[in-house]
């Protein structure tokens, strides 16, 4: 197996401040690797194990052996006499939309008209809809929803409901079967967490979670249960905003904003064109803040496969600032609960004091 290692074109590594992930885009799994294996693999992709020990002067061979024990046991690495078969993934993100979701919050004080704002969704062609309800609301009151978008282009509804007690899991099924284009139904404040139906077709999804989400400020949290390996996450985490990017919002009163959870806003709906809002530079600007321009995020191996808030962050008057509900400290490797944790702040507090 003396031939020259290539890492297939779906793993890819990315190094933080103390240890370094393989993001796996095809498998959607990430492999902890240390910071030494992550130079390993850059520095001397393309070379044979014996050339990879020589390098480093046969000092590491034993280490080095694990290694690629570990990569090829993973299917990470494989070998070849001509590396030059094997391109490198095209890492370019596209979209032929505008705007890729758009999300509509509800409370018992809202009152969208959903005819008007579907209309207006149209023309700019978003193609994704997530709907996300605080209050109760019935079957009926979705379905009578749903039976406006039946002529439209929109490909998939996700729609986040509040647990009631008379909520019948049959009503959620026929939903589904009369509206084919739900993707998922999320049922929030709910007495356990659960999977209630699991398509193999990936669309028509039913989740209960027994967490209460009451508000749009009940978003931002970063944890591994929000991460999202994809092709399409990591390659638009590489140039643009991962949770901003494309995306239009209409708060529970009306209100257009870039996430529900903002405080600015760019005009009411019944009033605003959708396609002038998403056109201005100042609608747009935060489209463009990456994960690898945020402050502590940068140093994180997890910044392209997580999302990032905007909306609540550490220091208010910097945009560049972390995600305030961020629980993980990339400079100790630890999330909060972990034995060790500290914060990022008392770290680098007792960095400075050595």
């Amino acid at each position: 197996m003396d031939k020259p290692f290539v890492l297939y074109a779906s793993c890819i590594p990315v190094k933080g401040f103390k240890q370094s992930i393989i993001v796996d885009l095809q498998r959607q799994n990430i492999f902890h690797i240390p910071n030494s294996l992550y130079d390993l693999l850059i520095i001397n992709e393309g070379k044979s194990i014996s050339n990879v020990c020589g390098f480093y002067n046969n000092q590491y061979d034993d280490i080095i052996k694990e290694y690629f024990k570990f990569l090829i046991k993973n299917d990470i690495v494989f070998f070849a006499d001509n590396i030059d078969n094997f391109p490198k993934m095209d890492l370019t993100w596209e979209s032929p939309f505008g705007i890729t979701n758009c999300i509509i919050d509800i409370n018992s004080d809202s009152n969208h008209d959903f005819a008007n704002i579907f209309e207006k969704i149209e023309k700019v062609s978003c193609p994704h809809i997530q709907i996300r309800s605080y209050s109760i609301k019935d079957i009926n009151y979705f379905s009578h929803i749903l039976n406006l978008l039946e002529d439209s282009r929109i490909l998939s509804i996700e729609l986040i409901i509040k647990y009631f007690r008379n909520l019948i899991i049959d009503d959620l099924e026929q939903l589904i079967i009369k509206y084919p284009r739900i993707f998922n139904i999320i049922v929030h404040s709910a007495p356990k967490t659960e999977c209630i139906s699991l398509k193999q077709e990936k669309m028509g999804n039913i989740f209960y979670v027994d967490k209460e989400i009451s508000s749009s400020k009940d978003c931002g949290c970063i944890s591994t249960f929000n991460f999202i390996i994809n092709t399409k996450t990591f390659t638009e985490s590489l140039k643009f905003n991962s949770c901003l990017n494309r995306k239009i919002s209409i708060d529970c009163n009306g209100f257009i904003k870039n996430c529900p959870s903002m405080e600015d806003n760019f005009g009411h709906i019944r009033t605003m064109s959708l396609k002038e809002v998403i056109s201005s530079k100042e609608f747009q600007k935060l489209w463009y803040i990456k994960k690898d321009e945020i402050k502590v995020c940068r140093d994180c191996e997890y910044r392209y496969v997580c999302t990032d808030c905007r909306a609540y962050i550490k220091d208010p008057n910097d945009i560049y600032s972390q995600p305030a509900k961020c629980n993980y400290n990339p400079y100790i490797a630890k999330w909060k609960g972990q034995d060790g944790y500290v914060t990022v702040e008392e770290w680098q507090k007792n960095r400075e004091n050595k």
